[in-house]
């Protein structure tokens, strides 16, 4: 199937548009132009016979100027004065009897028109030999010629051949009309297409380079296409930065994951190269458990992360007494004891969370197990949890400088001065904030070096 261009869809769109409102604009103004004519034209033929009217009286006897003329009526004279004209600008007038007969007028039009009943100064059309005229009907109020009437007829043939002519001008300048509107529809498509083809051939430069840093031009304008180049960039930054979160995911798996499977290796190669006594067996047994749980917790975690990633259906959410939890965890870990750090809580009673509570158990366990790890010998860490949801973890232990903090919750990210003291291998916090922003909550981290962490979280669904 051919592909039309949306350049051409757009040209024909407006220029279609254009054109239809050209022609109902023509038939609306010919229209109203053949009204207001045809109004114009009433005025003109009332104001006719109005003036006729005015040359017309009535005298007991003929007077003997010659410029009027005079005819016998109703016992005396009517006087026409000679400005009376039978036909003014095609207006023909007429005058008449109550009984329709003719005293004074010219043509067979004005002796057709006698047939026609009188009306009281009211204008109407009628047809006459195939031909529609405009009439209107007056009588005189003086007593002497109550029983005298003046017609006038126009033919509405005039207003219609202006019509006719105003046609023929518009239609010798529609040529040139549609002309400019095919050229105004050219113009006005490539405006309007410019920066979309810009916005095409930069993505097809990403997409055939490979180069997601790349970045749309923007318009100056604040518009749809200016918002539609800003949502391409983000999405472009936020791919950017998921292609490099994968990547350093990966690379920094395969470097955590090569130790252990070198020492488990190494350790197999030891064991098998020579006969050795139990107790040297169950030594590289021991490595070589030791090597494969660390491994084992490593690939749960990122499993965790990645189902986490995916959606609700991995980890189902219900309601569960947060308080009960956290002091069953609490009661736990303080037993540890590791570095002799002391584990205080201060849990408030009847807090409850709609949430996964294996994964919200999780998480307090890592943030605990954190605060051992970095926490001063001899020190103490302390777990609140408020009426209203509020979970702290604090320690008193190294703290972490701004550059630390940034970076914290990123996978595999351990602080450089506690890489090889410290063991772990940077997925607890990453997991803590995944599971935190799964339920819907936030997490802040409040740290000064040398004085201490306290990791604040907060949920949504707490009643």
């Amino acid at each position: 199937m051919r592909r039309t261009s949306i350049r051409v869809r757009i040209f024909l769109i407006y220029a279609i548009s254009m054109l239809s409102i050209l022609v109902l604009t023509f038939f609306l103004v010919r229209m109203v132009s053949s009204r207001v004519m045809e109004k114009t034209l009433s005025e003109y033929l009332m104001s006719a016979v109005d003036l006729n009217a005015d040359m017309l009286y009535f005298v007991s006897e003929k007077r003997s100027d010659t410029t009027n003329l005079y005819i016998d009526y109703n016992g005396g004279y009517l006087c026409i004065d000679d400005d009376f004209l039978n036909i003014l600008n095609d207006v023909q007038s007429a005058l008449y009897t109550g009984e329709g007969e003719l005293l004074y007028g010219d043509g067979s039009l004005t002796l057709a028109m006698s047939k026609e009943p009188f009306t009281t100064a009211r204008l109407y059309k009628t047809v006459i030999e195939n031909e529609e005229y405009i009439v209107y009907d007056r009588s005189f109020s003086q007593e002497d010629l109550s029983s005298l009437w003046i017609r006038g007829v126009v033919p509405v043939t005039q207003s219609r051949l202006q019509i006719i002519q105003i046609t023929k001008s518009v239609l010798a300048f529609l040529p040139l009309i549609l002309l400019l509107i095919f050229l105004i529809s050219l113009g006005a498509a490539g405006t309007i297409l410019s920066p979309i083809r810009k916005m095409e051939e930069t993505a097809s430069g990403i997409v055939s380079g490979d180069d997601l840093r790349t970045r749309i031009p923007e318009p100056k304008a604040n518009d749809e296409l200016s918002h539609l180049a800003k949502s391409y960039n983000m999405m472009f930054d936020r791919l950017l930065a998921s292609f490099e979160r994968e990547r350093n995911f990966i690379s920094d798996a395969s470097h955590e994951l090569r130790t252990p499977l070198s020492v488990i290796m190494t350790e197999s190669e030891y064991a098998l190269s020579s006969p050795k006594t139990g107790e040297q067996y169950v030594d590289s047994l021991g490595v070589i458990d030791r090597q494969a749980r660390r491994m084992k917790r490593l690939v749960t975690d990122m499993l965790d992360l990645s189902r986490m990633e995916q959606g609700h259906q991995k980890y189902p959410l219900a309601p569960f007494d947060l308080s009960a939890l956290c002091m069953e965890v609490c009661e736990d870990m303080s037993r540890l004891m590791i570095n002799a750090i002391t584990l205080t809580y201060d849990i408030a009673d009847g807090v409850i969370l709609t949430g996964n509570k294996k994964l919200i158990e999780r998480m307090l366990i890592n943030l605990i197990d954190n605060a051992y790890k970095y926490g001063k010998k001899g020190g103490h860490t302390k777990v609140s949890l408020s009426p209203d949801g509020l979970l702290r973890v604090s320690d008193d232990g190294i703290g972490m400088d701004e550059l630390q903090q940034a970076k914290v919750f990123d996978r595999f990210y351990r602080a450089e001065a506690s890489r090889e003291e410290i063991p772990g291998y940077g997925l607890g916090l990453s997991l803590v904030r995944q599971i935190v922003n799964y339920h819907g909550g936030s997490i802040e981290l409040s740290s000064t070096p040398g004085a201490g962490t306290t990791f604040s979280i907060t949920f949504r669904y707490v009643n």
